[in-house]
């Protein structure tokens, strides 16, 4: 991670979280939102903020809601958006692992 950057977007302007499965996606995938810092204040006004009021992660029940973040154990060195990629990797091999087993529909 560059140190110069955000932590939340790595310098990109956007914050992942991990969207749970659905009708379109029959895995966990990552959505994004624009960042607080100065690149992601620059994106399109009708953009998701994850600072906002509509940061999905503060209208669910999230252990760390309040921050608006979904994960809070990274690992060291790493930013937001490796955190959460490593941790839907994670969700993903559990998940294909249940449905192996007959476990998740």
């Amino acid at each position: 991670m560059n140190r110069s950057s955000c932590y939340y977007c790595d310098g990109t302007g956007w914050v992942p979280w991990v969207e749970d499965p659905n009708i379109k996606n029959s895995v966990y995938h990552i959505m994004n939102m624009a960042c607080k810092c100065s690149r992601g204040k620059v994106m399109a006004k009708p953009t998701k903020r994850w600072y906002g009021d509509n940061n999905p992660i503060r209208t669910r029940e999230y252990p760390f809601k309040d921050s608006g973040l979904q994960f809070m154990d990274g690992e060291e060195g790493l930013s937001y958006p490796q955190v959460v990629t490593n941790r839907k990797n994670e969700m993903n091999v559990k998940l294909n692992e249940e449905k192996e087993l007959g476990q998740h529909e």
